[in-house]
């Protein structure tokens, strides 16, 4: 209708094909993958009936590039490569209509539909080495440890006779994470041989959860 819109950081797409343009310097800025700070917290209540127990531990700030996201998204295992399986799919971005070796010039809303959804994910968007695409923040905050344990009264094991003491107590261990991290945990690196890259994961594992019981008998 006339009026003019700024679209600065717009992806570049193709008008012919539909496919977005692919940044190839090798100096293009992710993140920092250090964080800006990290720490724990743990509570604990204890009485004559029992204690309670909570620890959780967090981070904020961070980044890391995941082999494993990219791996499993361009070979087409997430849900990320659902859209336009089947009908293609219309790229946000524009097209260029003309402009200037620096980008100054016109441009216009995209509105092609891919020419191969196929090339789209695994050669472009979700290809395996796009850093942009499968960078992603390290904060969390993680409820790591709760235990409750009770102890019977001192008149309830007189009557038994047999016990000075007895408690029972409850636990879990790595409850939940409350992150943005695509995979199992943010906290996992890269080992190459003796060395451990903390801006790359490739294959972490998922944190280890635990829920048990414990009986402690005094005779």
């Amino acid at each position: 209708n006339g009026n003019k819109v700024d679209c600065s950081g717009q992806m570049i797409v193709d008008a012919t094909t539909g496919l977005p343009s692919y940044i190839t310097s090798p100096t293009t800025y992710l993140g920092k993958v250090t964080p800006e700070w990290k720490g724990g917290l743990s509570t604990a209540r204890r009485d004559i009936k029992g204690s309670l127990i909570l620890r959780v531990s967090y981070q904020w700030g961070g980044h890391r590039f995941s082999v494993t996201d990219g791996i499993l998204s361009y070979q087409g295992k997430l849900t990320n490569t659902l859209e336009g399986r089947y009908d293609g799919i219309v790229a946000n971005g524009v097209n260029v209509v003309a402009a200037d070796e620096n980008g100054v010039g016109e441009y216009r809303v995209n509105n092609t539909v891919t020419s191969s959804i196929y090339t789209y994910y695994q050669a472009l968007v979700q290809d395996r080495y796009n850093g942009e695409a499968h960078t992603y923040s390290t904060s969390f905050l993680k409820f790591k440890e709760a235990r409750l344990d009770y102890t019977l009264p001192a008149a309830f094991c007189k009557r038994i006779k047999v016990l000075q003491g007895a408690s029972i107590g409850i636990f879990a261990t790595n409850i939940f994470s409350w992150d943005k991290w695509p995979q199992f945990d943010p906290e996992g690196g890269m080992l190459t041989g003796t060395n451990v890259f903390n801006g790359i994961e490739a294959g972490a594992y998922p944190m280890t959860r635990t829920q048990g019981v414990n009986v402690r008998l005094s005779f």
